[in-house]
């Protein structure tokens, strides 16, 4: 019936801000979305790498906590995504460059 877009309208789509985005997730070792799809919701999400070496999924903590609590919440959901990466099978430091 129609594209889909996660964040909506596709003439919103910025480039530069994406990324900008990717790479503070590479440096942070995730990403966050601060009340920037919902107001009032933010969500931190750090990726999953799988035995092939490749993201198989993520780790998100979703909700209604302030910005603040999410950032403070983005370096241990790292810290887990990467701990369930090894359990995996994953060379985190060799795949992710730590």
């Amino acid at each position: 019936e129609g594209d889909s877009y996660f964040h909506g309208d596709p003439s919103r789509f910025d480039r530069q801000k994406l990324m900008a985005d990717i790479a503070a997730c590479r440096r942070d070792g995730y990403a966050s979305d601060l009340e920037e799809t919902a107001p009032g919701l933010n969500v931190v999400a750090a990726p999953v790498i799988g035995p092939n070496q490749r993201p198989v999924g993520y780790l998100a903590v979703l909700g209604l906590a302030s910005a603040e609590a999410a950032r403070q919440c983005g370096p241990l959901v790292a810290e887990s995504a990467r701990i369930l990466s090894r359990q995996l099978g994953t060379d985190v430091e060799r795949v992710l460059g730590l």
